[in-house]
C-alpha cells in the first residue's frame, strides 16, 4: 500500500511536524524520528500528533527502537516499527521491556551514561514552543475527558430518576408510570398528522373532462391563382401556383424490321429532244423522269431556246417557228432514284416520260446500279418502344403521384392540374440507318410528371377570413381543403376551394381552470354545464375523500374534447 514518510530533522519542533503531517498525500504517514529524538520523547506531543493525524485523517506509523517514543506510543495506540520493510503493530508490555534491554547494551546509552545525560534532563529542557503546545495539549486532554465522561451519563441518569420521588401532579405521573405507551401513543399521533396532512394538503388532485358540442360547417369559394409569386394576395383570394415535378429519364430497348437497300445508284446520260416553237424550253437538275416506272432524277440544267442561232434539226425548218416548230436536241447526266440493279438501262431505250413537247432516249445507256439489303429502323419500330415506355408509366402511376405528394409536403395538390408528358426521343441508330449486327436499337426519353400545388397555411388563413363565425365561437378544425374546377385560359387560371370546418364554443383550458380553482365539485360541475356549448363534464377526484377542486393548477388535469353533433351549409 502507499505511503507518505517524513523524516525528522533534529532542528524539527513540533508544529513543523504537525504541518508536515497535514500536507502529507498518502492515509498512511510514517514517522522516521532521528536518534536521540527530544520531540517525540514528550507525551504531549505524541497526542498532538495523534490529534493531528486524526484530523487530517492520517493514519500515523511510528519507525524507531527507542524505548521512550515506543511507551509513549503505546500509551496511546499509535502503531510502531523498527523499518520501512516491517509490518506496523501497536506495542506491548514485552516489547517495551525488550526495547527497553537492546537500550540499555547500546553505545549510545553507555556514553549517555559517561557523559551524565538522563532522560528527565532531556525532559526538562523544554523549548518555549514545546511548552505553549503542552498548554494546548492539556486543554484538548480536558476537553477530551469530557467528551469521555459523556457517555457515563445516561448510565447514571436512570438510577437517579428511579430514586426520585413520584410526581404530585397526576397527569404527570400517569404519564411517567406509562411513558412507554405515551411514547407510542406520541409516534402513532406523528404519523396520523404525516397522514392527514398528505391526505388533505399533498395527495388532493382533480382530472376534469370538458366535452364541447361544434358544429360543421361547409365552406365554397372561387379564387384565382398566379404564377408570379409577387402577385400573390391571400386577401383577395389570388395564390401562387408552385409546380410539383419530378423528371425521370427512362429506356426502351427494341427490335428492327425495316429493311433498306444500300447499293449503288445507276447513273448514266440521255438525250432530250425538244420541238420548240414560241417558248424556250429549260430542264432543271433534280427534274423527275421516268422510264418504264422508275423514277431518275437529272443532275444538271439544260435549255432548248427558240431564238438562238443554231440551225433546227429537222428538215423542213424554216423560219415560222409558231407554223412548224424547230426540233433541238441536248445530252443530259441523270442518276436513279434508288439504289439496285433493276436501274440499270441499256444501250438505245427510248419511252422515257420527262415533260411535255420533250422526248428522251439514251445512247450509252444507265448503269451501275447495285443491290445490297440491310435491316434498318423505321419509324413503327420506334412507336413500338415509345409504347412500352408509356404503358411502364401507367402501371407505376399511383407510386409516381404518391411521391409528388411526398415532395408537396404540406402544400394542397390541385388533382385536376396532373400531367405527364414524355419528351422526343432519342433513337440509336436513328430511323431509316442500319443497325450493325452486334447492336440492339433503343429508344431514351425523359417522362415529366407534375402537380400544381398552392400553401395550405395560407388557404387556411383565407377560410377563417371568409367563414361566418359568431363572435362566442372559434374554428376547431379545418378539414382537408381541396381544389375542384380548376381552369387554365389564356387570361386567368381560376379554381374553387372546398372544405369543411368545425365551430363552438370559445371555451378553453384556461378558462376551465380558473373557474375551477378552490371550489367544491358540485359547484364545478354546475357550473360548467351552465356554459354553452359544454355537452359533458365529468370530474374525478385522485381519492374518494376529495370533494373540492385544489387552488394549485399543478394538481389540476383539464381535458377538453370535441363532439361533432350538428352540420350546417355554408356554401
Amino acid at each position: 500500500m502507499n505511503k507518505d514518510v517524513i523524516y525528522i530533522e533534529p532542528e524539527d519542533d513540533i508544529t513543523d511536524i504537525i504541518s508536515k503531517l497535514e500536507t502529507a498525500k498518502e492515509k498512511i504517514v510514517a514517522l522516521v524520528p532521528p536518534k536521540k529524538s527530544t520531540v517525540l520523547r514528550s507525551a504531549v506531543n505524541i497526542k498532538l500528533i495523534s490529534k493531528a493525524g486524526a484530523n487530517a485523517s492520517k493514519n500515523i506509523v511510528l519507525v524507531t527502537t527507542d524505548p521512550s517514543i515506543v511507551k509513549l506510543a503505546a500509551s496511546i495506540k499509535i502503531p510502531v516499527t523498527k523499518n520501512l520493510q516491517s509490518a506496523p503493530s501497536i506495542p506491548t508490555e514485552d516489547d517495551i521491556k525488550e526495547e527497553v534491554i537492546e537500550e540499555e547494551i547500546t553505545e549510545d546509552a553507555i556514553s549517555d551514561k559517561v557523559e551524565g545525560k538522563d532522560e528527565k534532563v532531556e525532559e526538562e529542557d523544554k523549548t518555549e514552543e514545546e511548552e505553549k503546545a503542552e498548554e494546548v495539549a492539556k486543554e484538548i486532554e480536558k476537553e477530551e475527558e469530557k467528551d469521555d465522561e459523556k457517555p457515563a451519563k445516561p448510565e447514571k441518569a436512570p438510577k437517579e430518576k428511579k430514586e426520585k420521588a413520584a410526581p404530585k401532579n397526576p397527569v404527570l405521573a400517569w404519564i411517567v408510570s406509562n411513558k412507554k405507551w405515551v411514547a407510542i401513543g406520541s409516534s402513532a399521533l406523528g404519523v396520523l398528522i404525516l397522514f392527514l396532512v398528505w391526505a388533505f394538503v399533498i395527495a388532493p388532485a382533480v382530472k376534469i373532462n370538458v366535452a364541447v358540442r361544434t358544429n360543421t360547417n361547409n365552406f365554397s369559394e372561387m379564387i384565382s391563382f398566379t404564377n408570379d409569386q409577387t402577385k400573390e394576395d391571400v386577401e383577395a383570394g389570388v395564390f401562387y401556383l408552385e409546380e410539383i415535378k419530378t423528371e425521370q429519364k427512362q429506356k426502351a430497348e427494341f427490335t428492327a424490321t425495316g429493311t433498306k437497300n444500300v447499293g449503288e445508284k445507276a447513273k448514266g446520260q440521255i438525250t432530250i429532244i425538244g420541238m420548240l416553237r414560241e417558248n424556250d424550253i429549260h430542264i432543271n437538275s433534280g427534274t423527275v423522269l421516268k422510264h418504264n416506272d422508275l423514277v431518275y432524277y437529272t443532275t444538271e440544267d439544260v435549255a432548248l431556246l427558240a431564238n438562238e442561232s443554231t440551225p433546227c434539226e429537222n428538215k423542213d425548218q424554216t423560219f415560222d417557228l409558231i407554223k412548224n416548230g424547230c426540233k433541238k436536241s441536248a445530252k443530259i447526266g441523270i442518276v436513279a432514284a434508288e439504289p439496285g440493279e433493276k436501274y440499270n438501262i441499256e444501250e438505245g431505250a427510248g419511252n422515257w416520260v420527262i415533260s411535255a413537247n420533250v422526248s428522251a432516249y439514251t445512247e450509252t445507256g444507265v448503269t451501275g446500279g447495285t443491290d445490297k439489303n440491310v435491316i434498318v429502323v423505321t419509324d413503327e419500330n420506334v412507336d413500338v418502344a415509345r409504347g412500352k415506355i408509356a404503358s411502364g408509366n401507367a402501371e407505376n402511376l399511383e407510386d409516381t403521384k404518391n411521391a409528388l405528394k411526398e415532395q408537396a409536403g404540406d402544400r394542397i395538390l390541385i388533382e385536376s392540374s396532373f400531367k405527364q408528358e414524355m419528351g422526343e426521343p432519342e433513337v440509336s441508330p436513328k430511323v431509316g440507318e442500319e443497325v450493325p449486327s452486334d447492336t440492339i436499337p433503343s429508344i431514351t426519353l425523359t417522362t415529366t410528371t407534375s402537380y400544381f400545388a398552392i400553401d395550405k397555411t395560407k388557404v387556411e388563413e383565407f377560410i377563417t377570413s371568409k367563414a361566418k363565425i359568431p363572435e362566442d365561437q372559434k374554428i376547431y378544425a379545418i378539414n382537408n381543403p381541396f381544389i375542384e374546377s380548376f381552369m387554365a385560359t389564356d387570361t386567368a387560371i381560376t379554381g374553387k376551394i372546398k372544405t369543411s370546418y368545425s365551430t363552438g364554443s370559445k371555451l378553453t383550458e384556461n378558462d376551465i381552470l380558473e373557474m375551477v380553482k378552490g371550489k367544491g365539485i358540485g359547484d364545478v360541475q354546475h357550473t360548467l354545464k351552465s356554459v354553452s356549448g359544454v355537452s359533458k363534464v365529468s370530474i374525478n377526484p385522485s381519492y374518494p375523500w376529495v370533494n373540492t377542486v385544489p387552488t394549485d393548477s399543478g394538481r389540476i388535469t383539464i381535458e377538453l374534447t370535441i363532439e361533432e353533433t350538428t352540420s350546417q351549409n355554408k356554401e
